[in-house]
């Protein structure tokens, strides 16, 4: 079985090469739009990374804003943390 393997991966070692947008010429109008549907991608990805990272921020600095300087209310006064 592993022999079998090895035969056919000696045989067609030119199937298991790279596209030609990687292995294709730097110049090539193929692998200039590739690279920039890559950076496209990437710069998406981090945009929806930033945005989450910041609305979580958002929630916890807004959080940390409206919770009371101290743990005990002044007596008589009712609150959202005491009622």
């Amino acid at each position: 079985m592993l022999s079998g393997m090895s035969t056919n991966l000696y045989l067609l070692h030119h199937a298991a090469l790279a596209c030609t947008a990687c292995m294709g010429a730097a110049d090539d109008a193929q692998t200039n739009g590739m690279n920039a549907a890559i950076l496209f991608l990437l710069g998406v990805t981090g945009v929806v990374l930033s945005l989450l990272a910041g609305g979580a921020g958002f929630i916890v600095w807004r959080a940390a804003r409206q919770a009371p300087a101290d743990a005990e209310a002044m007596p008589g006064e009712e609150t959202a943390w005491t009622s």
